[in-house]
């Protein structure tokens, strides 16, 4: 199981669930500013891999991608660091795509589910 640290933004349709402290709601606007364009460009790409090195992020789950495919080249590029672990569940139709990452120093993969609209990872 990953530990939680204490810097907790989880934005879920673009509400926050919870909110630590000033800092988390800079990195929550930050966030936010970034999902609602998109990760089509690469500046949008570059901006994530910031954000992901700084506050050193163990995972993070992405919401109505809409993007049809994931390649490797594209995911490491996109977290932006070594010893990455992600799993994906394409853009169906009008229905976004979901993609989570995590850093596999805080948590191998064991088994992952996905269904029309959803994808969970367990790890250990």
């Amino acid at each position: 199981m990953i530990p939680i640290t204490s810097l907790q933004v989880v934005i879920n349709e673009g509400m926050v669930e919870k909110e630590v402290d000033d800092h988390a709601t800079e990195v929550r606007i930050e966030a936010e500013r970034l999902f609602h364009i998109g990760l089509g460009g690469r500046v949008k790409r570059r901006k994530v891999r910031e954000l992901v090195r700084r506050e050193r992020v163990d995972l993070l789950a992405l919401q109505e991608t809409k993007l049809a495919t994931f390649t490797a080249p594209f995911i490491r590029g996109l977290w932006g660091l070594e010893g990455m672990g992600w799993c994906c569940n394409p853009t169906l139709g009008r229905s976004g795509g979901l993609l989570i990452m995590w850093d596999n120093d805080k948590g191998k993969l064991v088994h992952s589910f996905q269904g029309q609209g959803f994808l969970g990872v367990c790890l250990e």
